[in-house]
């Protein structure tokens, strides 16, 4: 009887977390532009690529060096690749951050690029909170990666540009602001345009 009980408790709890997956893919499926909570000006800080920042949130306007990032460290296999940072805003805390930056790939790693990305961020995460999402913004094809990871969370959106740019959008926050800030980030990146 106990293990009739338990196995019961254990079916409502996988059901539990699958409708909280399921939810958490709709977050960004249905994007709608609420001007209140986007800035006025967009920005275009990598060709083919143009963003409203969130509401308030202040840029930098300080240079960033280029990051090397090994993806053989974790996915053993000789390939890296330049993040090229070209802007960053800070939101109404100094953990809400908004960074635009291109990926550029060594040679080898160009044409499976995305596909090795996503198995090193598996690899890298895989003891953190992982979601991995498809989503079509403004008839533009993006992938969306969240990570959560001891009280911080990254919502990272990758897309391609029409001269075949890698681009990566990535809002940074405290778990705490996320009821805050979620529906301006949601605005910003249904403004998201891609050329």
């Amino acid at each position: 009887m106990n293990k009739l009980i338990l196995y019961i408790l254990l079916a409502f709890m996988l059901a539990g977390c699958n409708l909280f997956r399921q939810e958490n893919k709709k977050e960004f499926s249905e994007l709608k532009i609420d001007s209140s909570k986007i800035s006025k000006n967009s920005i275009e800080s990598i060709k083919g690529i143009q963003i409203n920042p969130p509401l308030g949130w202040r840029n930098l306007n300080s240079l960033i060096e280029s990051k090397r990032i090994s993806l053989g460290s974790v996915l053993h296999k000789d390939e890296s690749f330049s993040l090229n940072t070209k802007s960053v805003f800070i939101g109404n805390s100094p953990n809400q951050l908004m960074t635009i930056s291109e990926m550029i790939p060594d040679s080898n790693s160009a044409n499976n690029f995305v596909e090795n990305y996503f198995n090193f961020i598996k690899l890298k995460f895989r003891n953190d909170e992982i979601n991995f999402d498809k989503l079509i913004i403004n008839r533009h094809a993006t992938d969306k990666i969240e990570i959560k990871k001891e009280g911080l969370m990254s919502i990272r959106f990758l897309t391609q540009t029409s001269d075949n740019r890698i681009v990566q959008i990535e809002f940074t926050l405290p778990v705490k602001d996320y009821e805050k800030v979620i529906e301006n980030i949601k605005s910003s990146i249904a403004t998201l345009k891609v050329f």
